[in-house]
């Protein structure tokens, strides 16, 4: 990876380089035209979904279990109330 720095709108940024397999840098190239904002604004979009995800704030833990409402239809979790951590822990790493 490389790196040089430059400040765009007051903020400094720092160019990294990074490797796409095909499918995904086509997609991006998709979305970019669509959209009418450059590849680099989506990855910076994206990567602040994920960082958000992993902030460690109340808040982001919240927002990460309210997407989990309505997904767990495990009919054969009749453990549910004794064991709800580890049904947790295993949604949230999907």
């Amino acid at each position: 990876m490389t790196s040089q720095h430059a400040v765009l709108n007051n903020i400094t940024m720092i160019r990294t380089q990074i490797q796409l397999p095909d499918e995904q840098a086509r997609r991006l190239k998709l979305i970019s035209r669509r959209d009418g904002v450059s590849i680099s604004e989506i990855v910076r979009r994206s990567l602040n979904e994920t960082l958000a995800k992993y902030d460690g704030t109340t808040v982001s833990r919240y927002a990460c279990a309210a997407k989990l409402l309505g997904t767990l239809h495990d009919q054969n979790a009749t453990d549910l109330a004794e064991n709800h951590d580890k049904y947790l822990a295993d949604a949230f790493s999907k």
